[in-house]
């Protein structure tokens, strides 16, 4: 009779060898030894699941880096072991962390000179919001991102420190006023994007 820890691994084991028929599967799963001799796929014992923690990094280089590989590599990592934290859900908590991560993941990028009062004011609105699946990134006037980044081109509006929000490869408009930032990052995607359609109608607020 098969022990239940030794069913696990072999069911991961197949997955990893269905998805090495297709890609490198070096690239895409992420295995660690630890003690008990069971195999690491969507399970979270005393160490925290390995592929389910390399969901939440390579969704973080992704929204870093505007490179669409490192969001490809996170796909493949979700749908492959999707079944398995489903037959053990219980023991998968890193991993549906990383998947909710991935599927919710939004950066706000700030382009301001670092010192400038202004600027230090609209990452301090990021700072006061709960936002556990977002990131902030402050970018000085003239630097550029790396291709690929879907707020590549933005820039400050009227000369003052500006925020966008970026996610799912798209990004508000520019956000001068801290307040309003706050105020955006508590809101649903889609309330967001009507606020940002009515601030258009209006002067900006600095």
């Amino acid at each position: 009779m098969t022990a239940p820890n030794q069913t696990a691994v072999t069911r991961c084991d197949d997955l990893s060898h269905l998805l090495d028929s297709k890609i490198d599967a070096r690239q895409h799963l992420h295995r660690v030894r630890r003690a008990g001799g069971r195999g690491d796929c969507a399970e979270a014992l005393p160490a925290p699941s390995v592929n389910g923690t390399m969901l939440v990094v390579l969704t973080r280089l992704a929204l870093l880096t505007g490179g669409t590989e490192y969001m490809g590599r996170a796909s493949v990592l979700a749908n492959t072991f999707g079944n398995e934290a489903n037959r053990m859900l219980n023991g998968a908590g890193t991993y549906l962390a990383g998947l909710e991560y991935l599927l919710n993941s939004l950066v706000i990028v700030v382009i301001g000179h670092k010192g400038h009062a202004k600027t230090q004011e609209l990452l301090r609105a990021y700072w006061s919001k709960p936002v556990p699946n977002g990131m902030v990134v402050q970018m000085e006037p003239g630097e550029p991102l790396p291709p690929g980044h879907p707020a590549t081109g933005r820039g400050m509006q009227g000369g003052h420190p500006t925020a966008y929000i970026c996610q799912a490869g798209n990004c508000s408009e520019g956000i001068i006023n801290a307040n309003d930032l706050a105020f955006a990052l508590t809101l649903p995607v889609q309330l967001r994007a009507q606020m940002q359609q009515a601030a258009q109608q209006q002067p900006a607020r600095v």
